[in-house]
């Protein structure tokens, strides 16, 4: 278990090394960007292969995310995210590796080029954000299921989709990365850097 955690810690190391570098030669000293839109660097999605193994990530802005929510059923969510302020992506795995693979959000960081790194909100910071009265519980129900919170189990041959949310932090850098350091296959880690272009949306 100790060398496990050991190699865990390693590999993210590693990561934010990567994103420094990645960030670095973006030019993310200049001034950020407040307002902003994400797209990936290349091609139409952030994505990485490896082992069978696709993982994905796209960006969404509030209506992107109201819109998806309500699509799946989750109405009330949806409604009860809006005054939030947050940075949403969703997340895709498929397991084309014929073993079980683990997506561990405690092993994700957002790195924007400002301030620290950010982890994945829990449900508990979530629901300290949401307003008062008495939806607040049934926004807390619909998040189970469908924001990874919480290590899951993508069986072979199945594709596994939730959200990640993080507070929107006040200004990016020209380049923001997603790294991954918790994702197993039979109990190894893989790496991974998703790499997204901020796009200006000030006038």
């Amino acid at each position: 278990m100790r060398a496990s955690l050991r190699g865990a810690l390693m590999g993210l190391a590693g990561l934010l090394l990567v994103a420094y570098w990645v960030m670095s030669a973006s030019g993310c000293a200049s001034s950020g960007i407040a307002l902003f839109d994400l797209e990936p660097s290349k091609g139409g999605r952030a994505s990485f292969e490896q082992e069978g193994i696709t993982l994905e990530a796209v960006y969404m802005d509030v209506g992107e995310r109201t819109q998806y929510l309500v699509d799946r059923g989750r109405e009330q969510l949806a409604i009860g995210l809006r005054p939030v302020n947050l940075a949403t992506f969703v997340i895709m795995v498929r397991n084309g590796s014929g073993r079980e693979v683990v997506v561990d959000p405690s092993g994700i960081r957002l790195v924007v080029g400002f301030g620290p790194t950010l982890s994945p909100l829990s449900y508990a910071h979530i629901y300290m954000e949401l307003a008062q009265g008495a939806g607040r519980q049934r926004v807390l129900q619909e998040l189970q299921g469908v924001v990874l919170e919480r290590p899951v189990t993508v069986m072979p041959g199945d594709t596994m989709e939730q959200i990640l949310l993080f507070s929107r932090p006040e200004q990016v850098a020209e380049e923001v990365v997603v790294l991954f350091s918790g994702l197993y296959v039979a109990g190894r880690s893989l790496e991974a850097v998703l790499s997204f272009r901020a796009v200006s949306l000030e006038d």
